[in-house]
């Protein structure tokens, strides 16, 4: 069988024959199959290529019926895995698998045999039909592929035209690169191919024409310069370098006659110490200015005053280079003997690396010494600075720079570089992203214009369009575009240089696939920093096999994972997981979280979009999704029951640490309609949404399960108490009471009786809050027998408290008190300090309506203490916003002042429960009848402005003022 990818999809049998491969949609499953064989595609990765992002809803079984249609005509080479497919195929029986290995094989063959690899190539070009899949419409799943085979393709042309230029078949070349140039004018590397092949033609003068129009194309359309490789390029031709030669024991067939000036080279035997032209100890002249980074070069100054060996580490498009050159060009000074500075981008053998130093010095070649030999003689007696740039792809070469500085005790070596050397000696520069706004600053402009990241992004915006300037208009969404791309400063002068053509609000709204936008680099920036994507996939590409099923698995982490957790979702031991992170950390593609109690590390959000980009093409997605869940899920069981006790506790500060998980944990529970896991893990967290002010959220999630079909009666049960119980928290009882009854009806059906007692507790307290105490204390009652029966004794505080809220809400408020403080009793001995901070402050009201308005005040102060130290915020509104209504009469300025701070606060949790519903008015109702209306508006308004931790305050102040101990005109 042979599979045609390169061009039109098609399928030919053994025989030659062309098999019928079915229509465009079938076509799409069969190239996101065999394009990469024994790697598993997903179902929803192919529903996604046929589809899009909205799917018809028999769309699973089309796409089952399409499988099958192939399975017919390709018989067992396609087969079921998993959750998706796979294609159990030679990758040699597929065209685009033979083309990806053949351009390879020529890349490594170019260097040492470039008559094979010109061979090679060849054979590889004679595969390339036209683009992949011909033109067929996967939507974004089949863009990746096709992207990556088209450069290949390009790759494979640059490799023949290269091998055809040095074995002499310049001039067979010359038409074939002209006209890829034309087809590609600002690819710079064909324009340096063109160069070298009219120059190995004898056409010198044609060479540099080729070079001086580049160099104007660039800097009329851009304002730059060709790159050093390409004006180093020029500088060859024109001082006649003999290496830009065709080698005759490489040539082909007979070359044409080289240039026959005189080589300005001097002859072998000289020693490298001396140096064939100039060395310059000038750094790169940069064309941009240099923005912020103060501690950074204050911190990089201090190591560089103690350190000899200096790596500047970072994830890609940190602006390591960047800084590596202000350093530089700030301590010149400091090296009498020069400052030189070594690009390693173009090479990837690190054997390569002391030539390109010796090259940068001007150091000849000799026979019988080596590079090293000379670089170490050069800088033997010299008090100088060297800078490697971009050390990364030759790490191997790491022990030679120690051989260096131990051959030249003066000299002071500055590295950058994805991972550090880790040799003896090193000092580890870690260069973070640009320091960002928090996402609640303010459009302050001066104030945002101090942060690093949105004084970058204005330069590099004014650079694109000049009238560009900072406004209170679009300040928020610079901080908010700065705050997307993680503070990266290629990806910020990326985006910064869409600005002509998208304001910084268009900008904003098209940053959810950044990697997508961000790729207007300049003409002259090296391949790999041309696009954020490009940035990162240079270094995936050098991490080992291993070590990228890692990375792009890790991708589905969202705020971060523990060893623990990347070990249950990776799926692979915990051994491999710490090495596999460590190794990582060294590439800086992960880093370690600072200041949590715990080992935790996490991806930039760029960086985490590429491994899932991988994730998706590996056929990994919805494997590493669902154990994440279900990793999750067990997580949230775990620490559930310490959220009754202690909502705001250990257990809650866990949860609240893993919220992006839980949330991505919920969102493939809806994608993957899997309403169980989904309602567990949600049921799971109501408490934690409740205490931390995130009720409407914690709903719409399990409004989304609960409309799921065929949850299991359990977790649909499960997930319906959650639902009324944030309801009842929003003070919305008609909803929460419907829910709860249809919750019960599901408890009693598959026979839990305890979930059957703790809703009945609940209807109860929803009936009594819904001006229905009678119905409230029979279905107390209900749950008290139930709870005894099942012998819980929490349980029965519990309906103890129910039952005294309804003798409450009937005005028995001496009735109700003495059922209140028998529930305290037992939620004190249950250790629930929760449940104890719920009764009390039925507590405090029902002391406040038998008359002691005093004692009132202090109990619910009490409770706001109590409810502060457990964080459970909701409570502690509820505390104050009583203790607002019982001192207004008293203090009603302050009163009002806090009733301002509670209002709010209630607001931004979603809601909450109010002080009438106790029968208490509420402060502003008791503050309007002894303050004037502008008086009362001012202090409600300053209120409003208020955190939780000034009401706290001021409620303590306005205790003072009730008690004569605090000046009224010093309260808040």
């Amino acid at each position: 069988m042979w599979v045609q990818l390169l061009g039109r999809v098609r399928v030919f049998g053994d025989d030659g024959t062309e098999l019928e491969v079915g229509g465009p949609k079938q076509q799409t499953v069969l190239a996101l199959l065999y394009s990469d064989p024994g790697v598993p595609v997903s179902i929803g990765t192919l529903t996604e290529a046929l589809w899009g992002d909205d799917p018809p809803d028999r769309a699973n079984r089309s796409l089952s019926t399409y499988v099958s249609n192939l399975r017919r005509v390709l018989g067992g080479t396609l087969a079921r895995h998993g959750s998706g497919y796979v294609a159990q195929i030679d990758r040699d029986w597929v065209d685009a698998c033979v083309f990806d290995r053949q351009v390879a094989l020529a890349r490594r063959l170019i260097e040492g045999d470039p008559i094979a690899a010109l061979e090679v190539v060849e054979e590889a070009l004679e595969l390339w039909q036209a683009e992949p899949f011909g033109g067929l419409d996967g939507h974004l799943v089949l863009a990746p592929t096709i992207s990556r085979l088209s450069d290949r393709r390009l790759e494979a042309v640059e490799i023949a035209l290269e091998a055809k230029i040095v074995t002499g078949l310049h001039s067979e070349a010359i038409p074939e690169v002209q006209a890829e140039v034309r087809e590609h004018p600002g690819h710079e590397r064909l324009r340096g191919l063109l160069m070298r092949a009219l120059y190995a033609a004898g056409r010198q003068t044609d060479a540099l024409a080729v070079y001086r129009e580049f160099r104007e194309h660039l800097a009329e359309e851009f304002g730059l310069d060709p790159s050093p490789e390409l004006q180093e390029l020029e500088l060859q031709i024109l001082q006649q370098d003999p290496t830009l030669r065709p080698t005759a024991n490489h040539t082909r067939g007979p070359p044409l006659p080289a240039p026959t000036t005189t080589s300005e080279w001097s002859p072998a035997g000289l020693s490298h110490g001396a140096v064939s032209h100039r060395p310059s100890s000038e750094l790169p002249p940069q064309r941009t200015s240099f923005v912020g980074r103060e501690r950074e070069l204050a911190q990089g100054a201090e190591l560089l005053e103690r350190s000899r060996l200096l790596t500047l580490t970072g994830p890609p498009g940190s602006g390591k280079t960047r800084l590596a050159l202000q350093l530089a060009a700030d301590h010149m000074n400091r090296f009498p003997h020069g400052t030189f500075f070594v690009s390693l981008a173009a090479i990837t053998n690190s054997r390569l690396m002391e030539h390109t130093i010796a090259r940068v010095l001007g150091l000849r070649e000799v026979r019988e010494e080596t590079a090293l030999d000379g670089i170490r003689a050069f800088f033997r007696d010299r008090n100088a600075l060297l800078i490697l740039d971009n050390f990364e792809q030759i790490l191997a070469a790491a022990p030679q720079v120690g051989e260096i500085l131990n051959g030249a005790p003066d000299l002071t070596i500055m590295v950058t570089s994805r991972a550090p050397l880790r040799i003896s000696g090193e000092q580890e520069f870690p260069v973070p992203p640009l320091n960002i706004p928090p996402p609640d600053r303010s459009p302050d402009l001066e104030a945002l214009a101090a942060y690093d990241a949105v004084a970058l992004f204005v330069a590099r915006a004014r650079a694109a369009d000049p009238d560009f300037q900072l406004s209170m208009e679009n300040a928020s969404p610079v901080a908010r575009i700065t705050a997307r791309v993680d503070g990266l400063p290629l990806a910020i002068e990326l985006a910064a240089a869409r600005v002509k053509l998208l304001t910084p609000q268009d900008l904003l709204s098209r940053l959810e696939r950044r990697l997508n936008l961000l790729t207007a680099a300049p003409a002259d920036t090296s391949d790999r920093h041309r696009a954020m994507r490009d940035a990162i996939a240079f270094s995936y590409d050098l991490l080992e096999r291993e070590e990228q099923a890692l990375f792009r698995r890790l991708g589905v982490f969202g705020g971060g994972f523990t060893p623990g957790a990347a070990a249950a979702v990776a799926d692979l031991p915990d051994v491999e997981i710490i090495n596999g992170v460590d190794a990582l950390l060294t590439w800086s593609l992960l880093y370690r979280a600072v200041g949590v109690g715990q080992a935790r590390f996490a991806m930039l959000e760029m960086i985490r979009e590429f491994a899932l980009e991988q994730l998706a093409s590996a056929g990994e997605k919805q494997e590493a999704a669902a154990r994440h869940a279900g990793y999750f899920c067990r997580l949230a069981e775990s620490i559930e029951p310490q959220l009754t006790h202690e909502p705001g506790g250990i257990g809650s500060q866990r949860l609240a640490s893993e919220v992006d998980n839980f949330r991505g944990a919920l969102r493939y529970a809806l994608d993957a309609d899997d309403p169980d896991i989904g309602l567990s893990l949600a049921s799971c967290l109501w408490r934690f949404w409740q205490s931390s002010d995130q009720l409407t959220e914690g709903k719409e999630w399990l409004e989304g399960l609960l409309a799921l079909p065929e949850a299991s009666p359990a977790a649909r049960a499960a997930g319906l108490t959650a639902f009324a119980g944030l309801a009842y928290w929003q003070a919305e009882y008609d909803e929460a009471w419907a829910t709860y009854e249809e919750a019960l009806e599901l408890y009693r059906a598959i026979g839990d009786r305890f979930g059957e007692a703790d809703t009945l507790y609940s209807l109860s307290m929803t009936a009594s809050w819904n001006r229905d105490p009678d119905t409230g204390e029979r279905l107390a009652e209900q749950a008290r027998l139930l709870f005894e029966e099942l012998g819980f004794k929490e349980g029965i505080g519990k309906a103890l408290l129910a039952k005294g809220f309804s003798v409450f809400k009937s005005n028995r408020f001496s009735a109700a008190l003495e059922l209140y403080e028998e529930a305290l009793v037992i939620a004190r001995e249950s250790g629930n300090p929760a449940l104890a901070a719920t009764v009390l402050v039925g507590v405090g009201a029902l002391t406040f309506h038998l008359g002691d308005r005093d004692k009132a005040l202090k109990i619910m102060l009490d409770t706001v203490e109590e409810t502060t130290q457990l964080r459970n915020d909701h409570i502690t509104v509820w505390a104050l916003d009583l203790v607002a209504a019982f001192s207004a009469l008293a203090a009603p300025e302050a009163a009002a002042r806090l009733g301002g701070a509670v209002d709010s606060l209630r607001q931004s949790a979603g809601g909450g429960m109010l002080p009438e519903s106790l029968g208490v008015a509420d402060a502003r109702s008791v503050a309007r009848q002894l303050l004037s209306p502008g008086v009362l508006e001012q202090a409600w308004a300053l209120g409003r402005a208020m955190s939780l931790d000034d009401a706290v305050s001021l409620a303590h102040q306005v205790e003072g003022l009730l008690a004569g101990d605090t000046d009224p005109s010093s309260a808040p």
